[in-house]
């Protein structure tokens, strides 16, 4: 036998005709209509059918007692597997009258008048004899009448009325039919009669529902005609009405005006439908496919709580209101035991898919059950829960073992590692989620609830992705300064190598002075000083001519060896970027040629750029080449020049120096050149760098902007605001750089207080930060550093991201920090429960701490009550209101043996039952506590206020009983 997951939706058709409907039959013989009856209602998933007779319950007797209880019939219409479909199927009798009341209405007029129809609607329990003896039997029907005497009246019995036709028949000639067709046609009761019977016999108390069709006669009667308190007492009177119009089931419940509706009907009410079937083709196909689904255990108590809870517990509709994914759903779980301790049963423990509550006295093992549930799916969720709960977990024994099965099929365990999405809340979880130490908890609790909308979170990705590009370019560009400066201070060292600039070009100064005074004393007359000098200006230009030419070969060489080396990397990078801006088939031919056709114009543009490159330097060879020739042309020009200077080992040592210091002359602009190139770079750097640290704070503060607009608002009482806060501890990790007895607030420009804690203003902020960086690269009014910090360690931490954005929630305009606790953990509750867009089952453990009765059965309930349908809960509580008036759909009884006097269990030393709120069955075949009661009494005997409980759930829809 299947356990029990509590209430669960299932296809209900409340109004099934049988042969015995003489009314209107077109079924034909039993045995056909029994085996289509069956067949359909497994073909069609129909779970319980409400077997309808007018006024004598015959069609259901002869169901019950010729068919469902003669096994030697059943075997011979069905195969066993249909046997046992069959046995879970519920019946229960749906016997429908025609009560006295009248409708007149000169648009529409039936053949046989226009009386209410009445429904009552009986618990399948009940025996039949009883039902027509204490019930049927006590109604009456008027018979006939005489002038000045009261109507004569008889008992509703099959034989009264076969009587009644038969007399009508004789005094009027126009009715034709059987005689209890005519009968029937004509007969009605009181309904008042009907309903004291049933309230004043105990046999029937809580196991009959009375009904009115709203679409069928009473619909007719204007509200504004003489019919206007008939219709009114006979809905008032009702448990439900038989409607399927979307209109008429909005109305019952009071959706266009609740408080009126409730001031003038005294309820809200269900409306309940069926296929009104009266042939075989007919069964189980009401129209528009409008089936009704009820969320409840197959039985008449559950079909009771469609009273009780008319908004959630009926649906008329195609498909099944349950439409969670079965990845997403807790089938079940069960401790497995490893050694003989008897400590755990290993029975398994069902779960609703909407919400099941766990209930037990102190230690019974409740958040035992939900700890191991919650650290079987996901080990990471509970661990960093409790931490921030400062709870500690359970200790773990090694003599168990803990299994968790999914809809879907998957088991987790807590002895292996698989990992499954879920929310756990740990008992004081909330609590310290509004605390200071919760902050970072709470801001991505908000940041999660905010991304449900698709709109904020596309715009907030958006954002955190160019936060992260800007991210990215900053530690970018602080790698290129630190290389800037780790070249800029070589380039200089190597400079300083060579010589000072100055000095060398006094030195030449003074060569070429003495050059002078040696030609001088050599004789050159004027004409050959100028040719000499002529000369050696030329020489000097056509060496630096070869030096450019030189250097322009190695130059374009190195290039041209880059550009081969680089090209395909661009080419691939431009076609990577091509394929993540576009979403496309992988077979498309269409991007295949494209791709093509871009990759081959790209080749024939790289070989044209090569070649020009190669083109630039093809004639290099060449000119230095014509260089030489010159240069030994000048040489031989100047050989009678420099014969005449007397002293010509002293002037060609004084030329070898002057060459010598011109050539450091020429390294030493060259480093110069190098080092203002880097000086440049340097300065763009730090532009680029300030340029993205300010777009990463303009980011965050759109993030702000985007928060606080009044479109991503929670609801009408629960808001949010954000800011863009500095975050004291990753900034610290900068700070602790620093040696601590250094005086850190002057260098600091005001970032920190006396009290060395983070000063942060938004608008000043970043200018603060170049300000800390100029004195950090100056090295001016640098505080002492710890041991081994370098500038590099300084910058990267100064520029790390330690922006965050904080959000401070405000329930009714106050902000949670100014709270009650218990006012606090309402407004966290709701926002956990919020979170509709995730799927994945939330895990609670009592969430009603530091909160009073009141405030939850007002608010907290309604948040349960609304987000079941969207996420699985299941909820450890000691609240009676978080049970019943939340309607879990499943509960389950904790208890440990050895606890209380008399508590004792069948077998173990933890166990538990499971099932509906409304299942009132006692397992008489199982022993201990936990199999003694029903869950409705182990509701009201655990749970303080239990009784109560039940009493204004009663009350909340009118109903007295």
């Amino acid at each position: 036998m299947e356990l029990s997951r509590g209430s669960e939706w299932r296809k209900w058709d409340l109004h099934v005709h049988t042969p015995a409907s003489v009314l209107n039959n077109q079924f034909g013989d039993w045995d056909s209509y029994v085996k289509e009856l069956f067949k359909a209602a497994i073909r069609e998933d129909i779970q319980a059918i409400g077997i309808t007779d007018y006024y004598i319950p015959e069609g259901y007797r002869k169901l019950k007692k010729d068919y469902l209880q003669n096994e030697s019939k059943l075997k011979e219409l069905f195969t066993a597997s249909e046997i046992e479909a069959i046995s879970k199927i519920y019946l229960f009798p749906n016997i429908e009258f025609r009560i006295s009341k009248l409708l007149t209405n000169d648009n529409k007029v039936k053949d046989w008048g226009n009386k209410f129809n009445y429904h009552l609607l009986l618990c399948g329990d009940l025996d039949i004899d009883d039902i027509e003896s204490d019930i049927i039997s006590q109604l009456s029907i008027e018979y006939n009448a005489n002038i000045g005497e009261g109507t004569e009246k008889r008992p509703l019995t099959k034989r009264n009325i076969e009587e009644f036709g038969r007399r009508l028949k004789a005094e009027h000639s126009g009715f034709k039919g059987s005689d209890f067709f005519i009968g029937a046609c004509n007969a009605s009761i009181n309904e008042s009669d009907l309903a004291c019977i049933l309230k004043n016999n105990s046999r029937f108390n809580n196991k009959y529902m009375l009904g009115i069709p709203s679409d069928e006669d009473l619909s007719e009667v204007s509200w504004n005609s003489q019919g206007h308190s008939i219709r009114k007492n006979l809905i008032k009177q009702c448990h439900f009405i038989f409607s399927s119009n979307a209109k008429t089931i909005s109305f019952m419940l009071g959706e266009y005006n609740k408080e009126q509706h409730l001031n003038e009907f005294g309820a809200i009410k269900p409306c309940l439908w069926g296929s009104d079937a009266h042939s075989l083709e007919q069964l189980f196909k009401p129209d528009l496919n409008r089936y009704t689904w009820i969320k409840a255990d197959l039985s008449f108590s559950g079909l009771k709580q469609v009273v009780y809870d008319p908004e959630s517990r009926v649906k008329i509709q195609e498909n099944n209101p349950q439409q969670k994914s079965d990845y997403q759903i807790i089938k079940r779980a069960r401790f497995v035991e490893r050694t003989s301790n008897k400590i755990f049963t290993d029975e398994w423990i069902n779960f609703n898919a909407d919400l099941t509550t766990i209930i037990g006295g102190k230690s019974s093992g409740k958040s035992l059950l939900l700890y191991n549930l919650a650290k079987a799916n996901n080990k990471n969720e509970v661990r960093e829960k409790l931490a921030l709960a400062k709870m500690q977990p359970y200790s773990q024994s090694h003599h168990y073992d803990f299994e968790v099965e999914w809809n879907n099929g998957d088991v987790c365990k807590l002895s292996d590692e698989i990992t499954k999405p879920i929310t756990y809340i740990p008992q004081l979880y909330i609590n310290q989620l509004a605390e200071r130490e919760g902050k970072n908890d709470l801001n991505e609790l908000i940041s999660k609830v905010l991304c449900q909308r698709e709109a904020f979170k596309s715009e907030s990705d958006l954002i955190h992705n160019t936060i992260y590009e800007h991210n990215i370019n900053i530690s970018t560009r602080l790698s290129e300064l630190f290389s800037c400066i780790e070249q800029y201070n070589k380039l200089k060292k190597e400079s300083l190598e060579i010589g000072v600039k100055a000095d060398i070009e006094k030195e030449i100064k003074e060569l070429n002075r003495q050059v002078e005074d040696l030609r001088k004393k050599s004789g050159f007359t004027d004409h050959e000083q100028e040719i000499y000098s002529k000369l050696i200006v030329r020489k000097l230009n056509i060496s630096n001519r070869k030096d450019f030419l030189i250097d322009f070969d190695k130059i374009t060489n190195e290039f041209i060896a880059s550009y081969e080396k680089n090209s395909s990397i661009s080419f691939s990078n431009l076609m990577s970027s091509i394929k993540k801006d576009i979403a496309y088939d992988t077979s498309s031919k269409a991007m295949d040629s494209y791709f093509e056709f871009v990759n081959s114009s790209l080749d024939s543009v790289y070989t044209i750029i090569q070649a020009k490159l190669k083109n630039k330097i093809i004639k290099i060879p060449y000119w230095l080449d014509k260089i030489t020739t010159e240069n030994a042309k000048l040489e031989e020009k100047l050989l009678p020049f420099t014969a005449k200077i007397k002293e010509q080992s002293k002037l060609k040592d004084i030329t070898e120096k002057v060459t010598a210091e011109n050539a450091k002359l020429k390294r030493i602009s060259e480093k110069d050149s190098e080092i203002n190139k880097q000086t440049q770079i340097g300065i763009d750097v730090k532009t680029s760098l300030q340029a993205s640290y300010q777009s990463v704070m303009e980011c965050y503060g759109s993030i702000v902007t985007l928060v606080n607009d009044p479109v991503n608002s929670f609801d009408n009482e629960i808001t949010v605001r954000a800011e863009v806060t500095y975050d004291n501890e990753q900034f610290n990790a900068f700070v602790d750089l620093f040696d601590r007895r250094a005086n850190l607030v002057d260098f600091m420009e005001g970032l920190l207080d006396v009290k060395g804690n983070i000063q942060y203003n938004h608008e000043k902020h970043a200018q603060k930060i170049t300000t800390i960086y100029d004195k950090i690269r100056l090295g001016k009014d640098l505080p002492n550093l710890k041991s081994g910090v370098t500038t590099q360690d300084l910058l990267n931490k100064l520029y790390s991201d330690c922006f965050r954005i904080d959000y401070f929630v405000f329930y009714k305009n106050d902000e949670i920090l100014q709270m009650s606790p218990g006012k606090r953990g309402l407004v966290l509750m709701s926002i956990l429960l919020h979170l509709s867009n995730s799927k994945h089952p939330i895990l609670i453990d009592q969430p009603e701490d530091n909160l009073d009765n009141r405030t939850i059965y007002d608010q907290l309930k309604n948040y349960i009550r609304s987000k079941k349908n969207d996420r699985q809960i299941i909820m450890v509580t000691h609240n009676a209101n978080l049970v019943v008036s939340t309607d879990s759909e499943c509960i389950i009884v904790a208890n440990q043996a050895g606890q209380q006097a008399g508590n004792e269990n069948e077998k173990y030393q933890f166990e538990y039952c499971f099932g509906a709120l409304e299942n009132n069955a006692i397992n008489k075949h199982r022993k201990g506590i936990l199999f003694e009661s029903t869950i409705k009494d182990h509701v009201c005997h655990i749970l303080e206020g239990g009784v109560t409980a039940f009493k204004e759930r009663e009350i909340k829809y009118g109903m007295k009983h």
